[in-house]
């Protein structure tokens, strides 16, 4: 046939089928659950039309009916199942998986971690919501595998708010899955226990998309092109997280069903590790694997045995078995439209052979990319024959040239020591004998001499008869796993070491059990108990009934551990009793450990016994110190005040005689009396001082807002007859507003500029009164010009009734510089003097900044 009319009978054919193609097929997806990141990648397919290059227009359909029952009956088209899918296919529903999403099941049993649940066994007498069909089936596998029959729990119908129940303590323990409520209850701050089937042999696919019989008899292309879209989803969901959480939160409803960004991006991490996708294609399938799920829910009798056959959707059987009822259908056409469609059918199954073989190297490329990445390597050995097939990254594990061909069992075996070389063989009779996989560790000599460490499993392949033919497996090098799990050893005997020689008692508690599971020897030590009997005890049981708090002390010690085990670290006073009836005072700091076998918390424990006797002798001599300070003040003050009635009659009646006898009674009485006049003044001034001295030691410091321009000034107004009578010159810089007491601020410039004009030179007083701000504080000087002082001799200056010079040059009490310290300290600042003899001295005192001045 000519070209143009080839050309003009392929259009003829295609223009029809283009047009059906922008009609879209409605589809129903039904979800168990409503938007999360749990079913992220079929959000994905539908915002980014994935669905819609297919074909397709999906609507989902949420609801809490079984998901099997929804789509078997026609109300959904697909539908997302765990493991119970395979439990309704043996039950006899017409069911077909299309691929595992999750190539590890999410779920589990959660409990609060302070309900020590931790094994099935412990499950038993629980109160556990159960709904006893395929969507707990795996969890009944596991009962079932752990020997905990059903009736020992105590089921419950499942609520409309099982973790509030959980929270409430309403049940024990909760159906669940990883990526939902353990991530729910941690972010309440509720630390939490996990159950997993997989722990106990029950090693199931999670998350599995399903269609119903009818849909892959009647619709296989449709089925392929949902399958396709879905997978595509969850390619660009898993790439793109953030993006992802965004349109479930506001697309999708997840923020008004609960969930934040944080609960999302912990739910997306959680999927991802269930996914695999960085090892396994998503949406991979194992018929061996979903044979032994079967396998197991019918020998732990939970399902009845009947073959799986059909029952896995195979995408790559479309594109020929279409291309030949096309070409069936258009060979009725003519001999002429049979060879026109000959060579469609030709073309496209050229196109789809290349792109099979592209898909199938890209398969191989990724494999072989994962397996170097996670330096595992796969083998295999037929047993009739002893010879073996590797994978590239064998060859590197062994260090063998790929070029020289996969060396005979016999010769790999002579890289290995005797020891390992029986290892291996007991292992390959194991896996032989049992039909079971087998594990083996060993290290293998490789001619560069690096140390290397491999993990293999070996598993048996059978042939019709059952009969074991050959052994498949993988190693994968975990050198640098046993290197850091012997830096770990070594990291942990360190650790080990420093607790045994540790000053204080140490020991970790179980919550579990309430039991102690380690103690250090100075625990022992303390509590006059051997190793092997304090680790049957808790702290209850080395504690008295009662606190020094008057609290019990199994309430006070549940609190205390309870806040440690959600990760607070309490630090408190705690009474134990040793084994001889004595009491032992004890700081104890606790702190939580993480642990996967289950919530462990450590305490250091201090006896203070010493420490509270020495704070009990100090508070006792503070307390003698302020009892001896109040009477010394009060002495003080009484024998100041009751002097001043006699001093005062004294000095009047000297004075009166130096008036009337002047002069009368010779010159040595003359003298006499003025001593005496002089004496009488010094005693009062001295016993002033005094008075202010005592008093501002008992008055309280009354904080203020104080303006010092203002206090210089009344100081200055107090002053002015010595300032004129001296020709002192005063001078002054701005001064600041600080927080103080008003009244003895006035008094502090008044005695530093007093003794600045009383200690002056020959020339007349020049004085300077300044302030500074130095980070936190005001610094305030008061420079003279005065005689200065021996900088040897200013550490004097500050005490009472210490004097530099005779009292007949330079007149004064004291006490002035004493009551100057006092006033400084008490608001919190410091004074110090800087002077050099006969050039001046500047006197110094800081003053704390304050904030928030009181009112």
């Amino acid at each position: 046939m000519p070209r143009p009319a080839i050309f003009f009978f392929i259009l003829f054919i295609a223009l029809p089928a283009a047009a059906l193609a922008q009609a879209l097929d409605p589809i129903t997806l039904h979800l168990p659950a409503p938007a999360q990141f749990r079913f992220a990648g079929y959000y994905v397919a539908i915002d980014r039309g994935y669905f819609q290059e297919e074909g397709l227009q999906v609507s989902v359909r949420i609801g809490d009916e079984s998901p099997t029952d929804a789509v078997t009956t026609g109300r959904a088209d697909f539908g997302v199942l765990a493991s119970g899918l395979v439990l309704a296919r043996l039950e006899g529903k017409p069911v077909v998986a299309l691929a595992a999403i999750m190539q590890e099941s999410a779920s589990c049993f959660v409990s609060p971690a302070a309900s020590f649940i931790t094994t099935p066994a412990d499950l038993i007498g629980k109160r556990i919501p159960l709904f006893q069909d395929e969507r707990d089936i795996e969890l009944r596998a596991l009962l079932r595998s752990a020997g905990v029959p059903l009736r020992d729990l105590s089921v419950l119908p499942p609520s409309d708010s099982p973790i509030d129940d959980l929270v409430e303590r309403r049940i024990d323990a909760l159906p669940a899955t990883l990526t939902l409520e353990p991530i729910i209850l941690r972010m309440r701050g509720v630390p939490v226990a996990v159950v997993r089937p997989q722990s106990y042999g029950v090693d199931f696919y999670g998350d599995a998309l399903f269609t119903s019989e009818d849909q892959v008899r009647h619709h296989p292309r449709r089925v392929a092109a949902f399958r396709r879209a879905a997978i595509k989803g969850w390619r660009y969901a898993l790439d793109n997280r953030d993006e992802t959480i965004e349109s479930l939160l506001r697309r999708h409803g997840a923020a008004a069903n609960g969930f934040t960004r944080e609960s999302l991006r912990a739910e997306a991490a959680t999927v991802r590790d269930l996914i695999l996708p960085d090892l396994v294609p998503i949406g991979q399938m194992n018929a061996e694997r979903w044979e032994r799920m079967a396998t197991v829910l019918s020998g732990l009798g939970l399902a009845p045995s009947r073959s799986l056959d059909g029952f896995l959707f195979d995408p790559n059987s479309l594109n020929s078995r279409q291309s030949i009822i096309r070409a069936l259908t258009l060979g009725l056409a003519g001999a002429l439209a049979a060879i026109a469609i000959f060579m469609m059918w030709s073309l496209q199954l050229r196109r789809a052979v290349a792109r099979a073989t592209r898909q199938y190297r890209d398969s191989m490329r990724r494999l072989v990319e994962a397996q170097a990445i996670g330096h595992v390597g796969d083998w295999e050995l037929d047993l009739a024959t002893m010879q073996s097939q590797w994978s590239d990254e064998m060859f590197r594990l062994f260090e063998r040239d790929p070029a020289r061909g996969v060396p005979s069992f016999d010769d790999i075996m002579t890289q290995f020591t005797p020891e390992d070389r029986a290892l291996i063989q007991a292992g390959m009779d194991r896996a032989m004998r049992e039909g079971t996989q087998v594990r083996v560790d060993t290290r293998p000599v490789v001619p560069s001499g690096r140390p290397r460490h491999l993990s293999g499993i070996i598993t048996p392949v059978k042939d019709d008869t059952g009969t074991v033919v050959r052994l498949i497996g993988v190693a994968q090098d975990i050198t640098l796993s046993k290197m850091q799990e012997d830096h770990l050893i070594a990291s942990e005997a360190r650790y080990r070491t420093l607790i045994e020689h540790a000053p204080d008692a140490i020991v970790t508690l179980d919550l579990s059990t309430g039991r102690f599971i380690d103690v250090n020897p100075r625990a022992c030590e303390l509590y006059g108990l051997p190793r092997d009997v304090l680790l049957t005890k808790g702290p209850v049981d080395l504690s008295p009934p009662f606190q020094p708090d008057g609290r019990s002390s199994i309430e006070s010690a549940i609190e205390k551990i309870d806040a440690a085990a959600r990760g607070d670290v309490p630090t408190f006073r705690w009474d134990h009793v040793r084994a001889d009836g004595s009491i032992v005072p004890c700081e104890i700091r606790l702190v939580r450990l993480p642990s996967e076998s289950g919530p462990l918390v450590r305490g250091s424990i201090t006896d203070i016994s010493d420490r509270l006797k020495r704070e009990d002798a100090l508070r006792r001599r503070t307390a003698e110190l302020e009892r001896s300070n109040r009477e010394l003040e009060r002495f003080a003050y009484v024998a100041s005040h009751d002097l001043q009635e006699p001093l005062r009659m004294v000095t009047s009646f000297t004075q009166l005689l130096a008036r009337r006898y002047a002069g009368k009674l010779g010159p040595d009485a003359d003298e006499y009396i003025a001593f005496a006049v002089d004496g009488a003044k010094r005693m009062q001034m001295l016993i002033d001082d005094l008075l202010a001295y005592s008093r501002a030691g008992r008055q309280g410091v009354k904080l203020t807002d104080v303006n010092t321009d203002k206090a210089l000034d009344d100081a200055l107004s107090n002053l002015r007859p010595a300032i004129e009578s001296a020709g002192a010159t005063i001078s002054r810089d701005p001064l600041p507003t600080v927080t103080a007491d008003a009244t003895q601020f006035v008094q502090l410039f008044q005695n530093l500029i007093s003794n600045a004009i009383k200690f002056r030179g020959s020339e007349p007083p020049r004085i300077h009164i300044s302030a500074r701000q130095d980070s936190s504080v005001w610094v305030f000087c008061v420079q003279d010009n005065g005689i200065g002082i021996d900088p040897a001799h200013t550490g004097k200056l500050f005490v009472m009734f210490q004097r530099l010079h005779p009292r007949h040059q330079y007149p004064g009490s004291g006490i002035g510089l004493a009551l100057c310290k006092m006033i400084v300290e008490r608001i919190g600042g410091r004074i110090w003097v800087e002077s050099t003899p006969g050039l001046g001295s500047r006197f110094s005192f800081s003053i704390p900044i304050t904030q928030d001045p009181p009112p």
